[in-house]
């Protein structure tokens, strides 16, 4: 991990997320200490140092054991389910975490249309946070479409 997070730093990376499988497992094992140094080492490079999972109790072990994480990347539902308690529930918890969380996988691979999906998680994140989609544009420009979805949203909330 230690090689990956400097060849990151090396070939211009500006932050480190540790992916969330290998931090998660990590957690979920209680190797905390292991998860802190791969996070110190980020922040010796002179990088802000997060942490990704699919599991929102596994953020919340990290913010409650004071893992060096500057951030955190939380998926919005646990993969190949994206059940509405999961949704519920990571999003409670982007709530309850300290630090900013870039919320991913909004659209549950393809599970929910953007124009359902993000004002859905953006009524949840805060200013602080951020959130993250994936796009197919195949026949359209989705990134496009979803680029100005999200502005709109978010200037209809910051104009009231």
């Amino acid at each position: 991990m230690k090689e990956n997070i400097t060849a990151c730093a090396k070939n211009g990376g500006k932050a480190v997320c540790i992916q969330g499988e290998c931090a998660g497992r990590a957690i979920r094992e209680g190797k905390l200490e292991l998860v802190k140094g791969w996070l110190e080492h980020v922040k010796s490079l002179g990088l802000p140092a997060g942490l990704a999972s699919h599991r929102p109790e596994e953020l919340l072990k990290a913010e409650d054991q004071g893992l060096p994480a500057e951030f955190y990347h939380l998926t919005v539902g646990v993969p190949d389910r994206f059940q509405q308690a999961e949704r519920d529930k990571a999003l409670e918890t982007i709530r309850k975490l300290d630090k900013p969380v870039v919320a991913f996988k909004v659209l549950g691979a393809g599970r929910f249309m953007p124009a359902d999906a993000f004002p859905y998680v953006l009524k949840s994140v805060r200013r602080k946070d951020g959130i993250c989609f994936g796009a197919f544009p195949q026949k359209r420009d989705e990134i496009a479409e979803n680029a100005a979805l999200a502005i709109r949203l978010t200037a209809k909330e910051r104009n009231g």
